[in-house]
This record gives C-alpha cells, structure tokens and sequence, in this order.
C-alpha cells in the first residue's frame, strides 16, 4: 500500500475514484489532495477572507476549491501527511493560469466564476497571467513558483517523490459510436495545440530540472466520451487512461 498525495486536477485525482478504477484502495492509500488551484497561487500569500457561509451559484466543490485557493492550505497538509509520493499535473496552471491580486498574492485565474461568490468583491484583481494572456511572463511565474513548492516539498518532506502526469487536452470524441470531435460538437475554437505546448513546457521543466519522475501520456491511445461522469470535455477520456494510469504508477513505484 503506498502512501500518496495529489495535486492537480481530476486527470490525476479519478484515478483514486472508485468510479474509475474499483481496485485503487488495494493499491494506494490517498493521504491528502488538491485540485483546480494554480501552483502560482498555491505558492504565493494566503488571503484572510470570512469564507464561512459563501453564497453564490456556485457548486459545494468549487466553493471548496475557492476556499483553499485563498487560503494555501494544501502546503500545510503535505507537511502534516508524510506521503511517500505525490502525483502532480499542471491542467490548471495550462488551462486557467492565475491572477494577481491587489493584496499582492494571487488567486487561480476562474474569476468568471469566482464573480458568483459573495465575497469576490473584497477582492481586488489587477493581472491576469495564462497561456493566452502575458504568456512569458507567466511562465517565468510558474516555473519560480515550482522551484519554491519543491524547496518547500524538500524542506518539510524530504522522503516525498514526485511523479508528473503528462496528461493532455485531446480532441477526439466517441458519440452514438461514431469517432468525432468535440470542438465541433461544442462549436468550440479551442487551442489544443498552445495549450498542450504550454502543459508540456511546464511537465519538461519538472522532469529536467527537478528529476521528477515522468508519466508518458500516448494522446493516439485514447479518446474522450460521451457520457464521461464529469460531462463532455477535452480531458474526460475512456476507462482505458484510468487503468493505464493505475498501472504505470505501480510500476513506478515499484521500480523506485
């Protein structure tokens, strides 16, 4: 049984869903977890915000999500939860970027529905940084903010090993049994291609800079679903990832 913490998003976090894959717990046991929040807000000040009684069209996860968006709280439960690895992916920082803050500290950049919440307006956005938007500048951000979430992951946890999983957005859809694409099915212009160049920079400064351990994604061996639990979307993909995920951490692991 290993001892695992995550962060990242639900490409890294399902594969611990029973959902997903039914056998997990007689392999891994999840001692803490992080998902949907920017490792350029993760790293930088906690914002003191009243965020007991949040009101808003937003879902109890996402209200979750905001809360430890603005308090930082994840850097804490990896000191406290002595994992032997942690699995990371970088879909959030690739797909939202994040936003500075008056404050002087950031926040993950989905203020579109952050705006829902009650409290956004105590809040004071000034920058927004994403593949898209100050797309340089954005990666020096990232990459400072990995160089000190390692510090920090050395300092407090020194055993704790890092696997990336290379996950990225895909375009291929199966629908009715038929192959298409969802961009279509969306009406969607999406940059899959930017974003997945962006993703992969941020996966090959960790690998090579860091010695994390990488998890090789073949974007030719899956593909997205129609009635994926989380809905359609370009990295909801076809019970297959999930296995495959399942065994290449073990073999991971068992290799050391």
């Amino acid at each position: 049984m290993y001892n695992m913490a995550v962060y990242g998003s639900c490409v890294s976090r399902d594969v611990f869903n029973s959902r997903f894959v039914h056998d997990h717990k007689e392999h891994f046991r999840i001692v803490c977890d992080q998902q949907h929040v920017s490792l350029i807000s993760l790293m930088s000040p906690a914002i003191d915000l009243d965020t007991d009684h949040l009101e808003g069209d937003v879902s109890a996860f996402y209200k979750e999500v905001f809360k430890q968006d603005l308090s930082k709280v994840f850097l804490e439960e990896l000191t406290e939860a002595k994992q032997e690895w942690l699995l990371v992916d970088f879909y959030t920082d690739a797909y939202y970027g994040a936003c500075l803050l008056q404050e002087g500290s950031y926040i993950t950049n989905k203020l579109w529905q952050y705006k829902k919440l009650h409290v956004f307006e105590q809040l004071s956005p000034l920058k927004s940084f994403s593949f898209e938007e100050h797309t340089m500048e954005f990666l020096t951000l990232w990459k400072q903010a990995f160089d000190a979430f390692v510090r920090v992951l050395n300092d407090r946890s020194p055993d704790t090993k890092i696997i990336v999983n290379q996950a990225k957005f895909i375009d291929n859809l199966m629908m009715d049994g038929k192959e298409t694409r969802l961009s279509d099915v969306r009406k969607d212009p999406f940059c899959i291609d930017q974003i997945n160049y962006i993703w992969r920079m941020m996966d090959e400064y960790a690998i090579t800079n860091h010695s994390a351990r990488g998890m090789h994604f073949d974007r030719e061996a899956y593909h997205l679903i129609d009635h994926h639990p989380w809905g359609k979307f370009y990295v909801h993909y076809n019970q297959a990832y999930y296995l495959d995920v399942r065994d290449k951490l073990l073999d991971i692991m068992e290799r050391k």
